[in-house]
């Protein structure tokens, strides 16, 4: 993302009203009294969303006898069966095949598994109702809008419901609802490192936009240009202007964004000025490691912060594999693998890996039948959850039928796989965990009721 896209989220941090506005005008002298209060109950929640629609059935792969089955539905998109890295789970998953192994250069992921620090979600998508493969050929059951589009897709796995796109996502009304945990907070509680936010947003406030690299001033007054000088004498005129008294309610709205998209970047400044970066990812150089370097330096400042909970949001995209699915993926999920297994070395390092629960989300998952040289859109997916909470080594929710099209009855067709578990069982797993009542989860999920209310992942 650059400057300019940094600058309009951190903008649009500004226009939360109440408690958001009350954040930004808490000085440094609350920052000190929270860091040496400390914060007990914190915790947190990452998503790590896989922009594209990335292709879970072939991230997550048969290792036993059903890898034939497998193997000759992919055809030219299957993995090499030596090159699959062995799952030794506490006991095999319900429905198809007994055994299975991640992707060739998952080995962190691989490890984190194998120790009990992830697991595996098995064929997960948007439903408004459990639908079978009668039901959806029959049209007898309501199904998401505009299936296998990537922009209705995105929006609706973050939305509090698949029946239609929200304003808000399930986990900006979950923040929301835990609010005040963070009256002291210097931020808001919401924080985003890509230009998407939808999943952030609540009814009232917006998430803080934060750069991988740390907090963004504003361009051209920020004093770090090739003429400081010249920007800082802006800066005063600027700072006078903002601060003065406006008679137009829109002046005095563009003036509270502008004070508080300032007054957030400094505050995260001054909270992780004596915070190194985290060595645990040193020799990593992609996009997303930068993220998740910059959520495990912002969680490291929480006390100075003052927050109680937090939620991150992060993009890996390129998953959009129509074509060169083989050359393209493996980089892909390489990197989504070295960077988690880094982030969460760095929450043990930092005694707080109980605390903090990384998960994946995506467009929606890719066509089991190959194109020739990749895949195409599809619906249900694997996804991973990772943290020292998760009841790991485990498959969560049923695997389905990797057969062809003619003989699998989760096949809607094309190779697109209908899920068996919801988004909505999911976040719900999630939100229990991040401490809402059973009465709070079923607010922010209105259409919950239809689906299992605990996958049992989280402790």
């Amino acid at each position: 993302m650059n400057r300019r896209n940094f600058l309009h989220s951190c903008l649009q941090a500004g226009l939360g009203a109440g408690a958001a506005a009350a954040m930004g005008r808490l000085n440094l002298m609350q920052a000190a009294m929270a860091a040496s209060s400390g914060v007990g109950d914190y915790k947190a929640l990452v998503c790590v969303f896989l922009a594209g629609g990335n292709d879970g059935f072939n991230m997550v792969v048969p290792t036993d006898s059903y890898f034939s089955t497998y193997a000759a539905t992919r055809a030219s998109l299957a993995n090499e069966q030596a090159s699959l890295l062995a799952l030794s789970a506490a006991a095999p998953p319900a429905g198809e095949g007994e055994a299975y192994g991640l992707h060739a250069g998952m080995e962190g992921l691989q490890s984190l598994f194998n120790s009990g620090n992830a697991a595996v979600l098995a064929n997960v998508g948007t439903l408004v109702v459990p639908t079978s493969q009668v039901a959806y050929r029959n049209g007898s059951v309501p199904l998401p809008p505009h299936l296998f589009s990537h922009n209705d897709q995105q929006a609706l796995w973050q939305s509090p419901s698949a029946s239609a796109v929200s304003q808000q996502g399930w986990l900006g009304r979950v923040m929301e609802l835990v609010a005040a945990q963070n009256t002291q907070s210097l931020l808001p509680s919401a924080i985003c490192l890509s230009d998407q936010s939808l999943l952030l947003t609540g009814s009232t406030q917006l998430p803080y936009g934060l750069s991988p690299y740390g907090a963004v001033l504003m361009n051209a007054i920020d004093g770090v240009g090739a003429q400081p000088s010249l920007e800082l004498a802006r800066a005063v005129v600027f700072n006078s202007n903002t601060h003065a008294v406006a008679p137009h309610v829109f002046e005095r709205t563009y003036n509270d964004v502008h004070i508080r998209a300032q007054q957030f970047a400094q505050a995260h400044i001054n909270a992780t000025a004596g915070i190194a970066s985290p060595p645990e990812f040193a020799g990593l150089t992609s996009f997303l490691s930068a993220q998740l370097g910059m959520v495990a330096k912002t969680i490291e400042a929480r006390a100075a912060i003052g927050a109680g909970r937090q939620a991150f949001f992060v993009l890996l995209g390129g998953f959009d594999t129509h074509d060169a699915q083989l050359a393209t993926q493996p980089g892909l999920l390489a990197d989504l693998s070295s960077s988690l297994k880094a982030f969460h070395d760095a929450t043990v390092r930092m005694q707080v890996a109980d605390q903090v629960t990384a998960f994946t989300i995506s467009d929606f998952g890719r066509t089991l039948s190959s194109n020739g040289d990749g895949s195409d859109h599809g619906w249900g997916s694997h996804h991973l959850v990772v943290g020292g909470s998760v009841i790991g080594q485990r498959y969560y929710g049923t695997m389905p039928s990797l057969a062809s099209e003619a003989g699998n009855p989760d096949d809607a067709g094309r190779g697109r796989i209908i899920p068996t578990t919801s988004v909505d069982s999911y976040a719900a797993t999630l939100a229990r965990w991040y401490g809402l009542s059973e009465s709070d989860i079923d607010l922010v999920l209105p259409n919950l009721a239809e689906f299992n209310r605990d996958l049992g992942f989280m402790a």
